[in-house]
């Protein structure tokens, strides 16, 4: 792991954007008999119109970063890059 990744990872950690527990997740909508999950990941900014999340903008940002340096350092080949839905 990286420096960057470090600084990612302590950073989620930090402001509580993961957690451990036994969480119902969207899929439990429909399969309500559906093992729980052993942990949750919001990556869900404080400006969030729909839920509010524990990250700054300024996180993602970091998030991203850390993205692009693994996809650069992994020669990763793609056609498309797509983001998470924000709707408003």
């Amino acid at each position: 792991m990286n420096e960057l990744q470090k600084k990612v990872a302590k950073m989620i950690y930090e402001r509580g954007a993961f957690k451990f527990g036994e969480f119902k997740l969207k899929l439990h909508e429909k399969n309500p008999d559906a093992p729980l999950s052993p942990f949750y990941l919001n990556l869900r900014t404080k400006d969030n119109p729909g839920m509010k999340g524990p990250l700054t903008n300024d996180n993602c940002d970091l998030i991203a970063k850390a993205f692009v340096a693994r996809i650069v350092s992994e020669d990763v080949s793609y056609d498309a890059i797509a983001g998470i839905p924000y709707w408003r």
